[in-house]
């Protein structure tokens, strides 16, 4: 990349007019950037620039870059450069030449920053003065016209290189046993257009036709990953890897790395660089670049109590516009980097992803809860979309997620992400573990004989969702509670598939399903400030819950009569999604996507307490001597302690380790616009329009990839005020859909008004009623309204006319438009039935027919 040698270019600026010019002005310049822009990656050395005129006066003025990088290839980089030639007469020639040169430096000051090359261009000053006269510059020869990019690739100031990534991680906390056995989770970081789309860039990997013909690349990928103590891959040869399902066949597609390099041990438990090798000169290594993805592995392990640990992913790209520029010796060992055999190559950095984990490490020697599992997850779907091109592949293929479709295409689903309308359902594991006393610390057990005579009376979980409350409006309408005993019991432990769990190394001691207002009366709190959802199961007196709600299945000598140690607990409960946000109407992902760190906390304690921040107990002898001047047994005594009692245990939490996870919400927007258009004669065209969208669009991101999913906000109502002296005289709706990247427009399909003139109601239930896009139908007929995959736009197209026709009327001011949204049903879907608290109103004010973003 970095061409020491550089391209030379020179040009003959030559006036082949009828006469005189009294002054010529241009620019050399770097287009779009700006002095101190170092993602600006084509230096042009000052010393390098040659020019002169056959005859007369020529003046320059040359501002240089004030930072850049590769200083060590050029020491002197031009940011722009004035050229002013005066009374520059018939055939005088003004002569320019100058180097140029490629840039790439492994710098973090590139990472996620678009990379630009070939953005020189000779840009004009518009007016200049021939022969007396004012002209336009542009008019003398396509070279000085603005923005012309001598290079020949360049468009607007488009990036030519910019690895654009999406990395949604749903695992927050590993757990390592007393074995050192750690957990482990998978992650996917999606690539999306590794170069841009521009025709020819694909040269700087070799390749001098047009993008659509560039499947064989030349160069090298690399993907850096970095741990921090706590995390590693402990198996690199298999742990990582690159992954294309084929939309076509469905198949997927696995490309292992041609050489992974690190230089520690990969099973010591410290911090690591792993560093893996892609050879582009492979089949299908474009597709992996535009639309693959990079997953990889992380075990945890435990060297310290630092959480939580992070992590991270980077990626770099050697080019090589020609087979030979670069060479590369893969060395023999996997301790030693990949060498690049020419030293004055570098890596150009792309893009970096990372994120936390919470490594939970054994060390509990009070007893307390456990959490060893939770997960939230989607339960709602749309209509199985097979090739995932915005069309359900029938109006009967509603995704079921105990069918075999799900079955096989589950993994493509993004099941982490949910919105308005939307149910999602959370899993919840837990144990009550006894302490260790013979470590220093104190047992359940131990509390609970004389002289102490302590028990646990409530079971509580705090379970902090940011955003639910007070934005998404997480509204419960199911829950499951199940105590299990550690007793081996064929087929004992009942519905524990759906949790991970042996059948037959449990025996289910108690099951509650509480639904609808029995959730709120028995066992939730809400305290929307702190998003926290408070559950309490209270026992008072030896197995009586505070529900009547039992499952009467459970045979009765697995009866529930108290919290013990070593006992599981498993908490299940669904929720509707009756909130949003606005995302707005920009480029960022982020902004349509907002991720939520889910926090339980379960305990067990004397009393039930209202909130989760009463503070943790303590968790050894020596804490409770020291703090509290308290102990466990009579020995305590002899040394002047009191002994515990019910103030100790009922104003602390008793748990051992919290657990979270990652769930993500996404938006559903709308905005809404209004126009008014000018027709020959007396008619005028007015159009209302109502765009839905969900996660700004399927061309800005799948939020559901291989799910049909119109946007579950919808027109509701729209109020118009018809310009005076107008009436309408034809209305009718259709639709705008994205398909296949493409907006399309659905059949015009008229409608009733319930008045012509002034102010006029419309009733989103008077409209055509939308219907979903399937594969067996065209949107262009069949008198359909058919609702569109992740965007939808509703137009209102009205006819109006004057009460008195005069073509020389002015135009009719905009009409005042209010439009309204709210939850849109479909028939083909299941949603949630809940609505927005307040409908969403719109109110446009601009006749150009632009969207406003409300």
């Amino acid at each position: 990349m970095n061409d020491t040698a550089g391209v030379w270019w020179e040009y003959q600026i030559v006036n082949n007019g009828a006469g005189a010019i009294d002054t010529l002005q241009f620019y050399l310049t770097q287009d779009a950037s700006i002095a101190g822009s170092i993602n600006f990656l084509s230096l042009l050395p000052i010393s390098s620039i040659a020019i002169n005129r056959n005859g007369g006066y020529l003046d320059t003025l040359i501002t240089p870059k004030s930072q850049w990088l590769c200083t060590n290839l050029v020491s002197d980089a031009l940011y722009s450069m004035k050229v002013v030639a005066t009374d520059f007469m018939k055939n005088d020639t003004i002569f320019l030449r100058f180097k140029t040169i490629r840039c790439s430096e492994e710098t973090d000051s590139l990472l996620d920053m678009p990379k630009f090359y070939n953005q020189w261009s000779m840009d004009s000053i518009y007016l200049v003065s021939v022969c007396g006269r004012q002209r336009l510059l542009g008019q003398t020869g396509d070279l000085l016209t603005a923005n012309n990019y001598f290079a020949g690739q360049a468009v607007g100031s488009n990036y030519d290189v910019n690895l654009l990534t999406s990395f949604f991680p749903s695992v927050s906390d590993l757990t390592v046993s007393y074995a050192n056995i750690g957990q482990n989770a998978w992650f996917n970081i999606d690539l999306r257009s590794a170069l841009s789309t521009k025709q020819h860039v694909y040269q700087l990997l070799g390749c001098n036709g047009q993008n659509a013909t560039c499947d064989t690349l030349f160069g090298w990928l690399r993907a850096q990953i970095q741990t921090d103590t706590n995390l590693h891959v402990i198996a690199p040869s298999l742990d990582v890897f690159l992954q294309k399902v084929d939309i076509i066949t469905g198949d997927t597609v696995l490309i292992a790395a041609d050489r992974w390099y690190s230089q520690f041990d990969t099973t010591s438990c410290t911090n690591h660089t792993y560093n893996y090798y892609f050879n582009l000169n492979r089949p299908l290594m474009r597709n992996f670049l535009d639309s693959g993805s990079f997953v990889f592995n992380l075990t945890s392990c435990c060297a310290t109590d630092a959480s939580p640990t992070p992590y991270n992913v980077e990626f770099y790209l050697l080019a090589a516009p020609s087979q030979s520029c670069v060479s590369v010796t893969i060395p023999s060992n996997h301790s030693s980097t990949l060498i690049i055999n020419d030293t004055t190559q570098q890596w150009l950095p792309l893009s970096d992803e990372g994120s936390g984990i919470s490594v939970h490490c054994p060390g509990c020697l009070a007893p307390g809860i456990i959490v060893d599992y939770y997960n939230m997850q989607r339960n709602s779907f749309g209509l199985q979309d097979s090739d995932n091109d915005g069309r359900a592949d029938s109006l009967n293929a509603v995704i079921d997620p105990s069918g075999s479709w799900f079955a096989a295409n589950k993994n493509k689903l993004n099941t982490n992400f949910s919105g308005f309308g939307d149910r999602v359902e959370d899993l919840l594991t837990t144990h009550l573990q006894a302490g260790d006393p013979g470590s220093g610390g104190y047992s359940y057990l131990q509390m609970q004989q004389p002289p102490l005579n302590l028990r646990f009376n409530a079971l509580q979980v705090g379970r902090e969702i940011p955003m639910a409350l007070d934005t998404m409006r997480l509204l419960p309408d199911s829950l499951f509670f199940y105590v299990d005993s550690p007793t081996n019991t064929p087929g004992g432990c009942f519905e524990c598939e759906m949790y991970g769990m042996d059948v037959d190394s449990f025996t289910t001691q108690l099951k509650i399903v509480a639904t609808g207002a029995d959730i709120f009366n028995h066992f939730l709190d809400t305290i929307t400030a702190s998003n926290l959802y408070l559950f309490s199961f209270v026992d008072t007196v030896g197995g009586n819950l505070n529900s009547g709600a039992f499952d009467t299945s459970i045979p009765g000598g697995n009866s529930f009569n108290g919290f013990f140690e070593g006992q599981y607990y498993r908490l299940r409960v669904t929720y509707n999604v009756c909130g949003n946000f606005t995302g707005g109407n920009g480029s960022d992902v982020e902004d349509f996507i907002k991720r939520t760190d889910v926090l339980n906390r379960m305990w067990v304690s004397g009393k039930v307490q209202t909130s989760s921040s009463v503070p943790q107990m303590y968790n050894d002898i020596n804490l409770l001597h020291d703090s509290l001047s308290i102990g466990v047994d009579t020995s305590d005594i002899a040394l002047g302690y009191g002994l515990m009692d019910t103030s100790y245990v009922n104003n602390y939490l008793f748990y051992c380790e919290t657990r979270g996870s990652m769930h993500y919400f996404i938006s559903n927007d709308v905005i809404n616009g209004s126009s008014i258009v000018n027709t020959p004669g007396c008619k005028k065209d007015m159009q209302v329009y109502a765009t839905s969208k969900i996660a700004g669009g399927k061309s800005m991101f799948d939020a559901y990839p291989y799910e049909y999913r119109p946007p579950a906000i919808g027109l509701t109502s729209a109020n118009l005020i018809i310009p005076a002296d107008y009436y309408v005289s034809k209305a009718s709706s259709r639709n705008i859909i994205n398909f296949n990247n493409l907006n399309q427009y659905t059949d015009s399909i008229g409608i009733p008004l319930s008045d012509t003139t002034g102010n006029i109601f419309i009733d989103g239930s008077t409209l055509p009623l939308l219907q979903c896009l399937t594969q067996s139908v065209n949107p262009n007929t069949g008198q359909t309204p058919h609702a569109g995959d992740q965007l939808n736009i509703r137009v209102i197209d009205l006819e109006l006319l004057p009460l008195n026709c005069d073509p020389s009327s002015a135009m009719p001011p905009d009409s005042s438009v209010i439009t309204n949204f709210d939850l849109q049903l479909y028939t083909c879907l299941s949603q949630a039935t809940c609505s927005l608290p307040d409908s969403i109103s719109c109110f446009p004010h601009h006749p150009d027919g632009n969207f406003i973003i409300i």
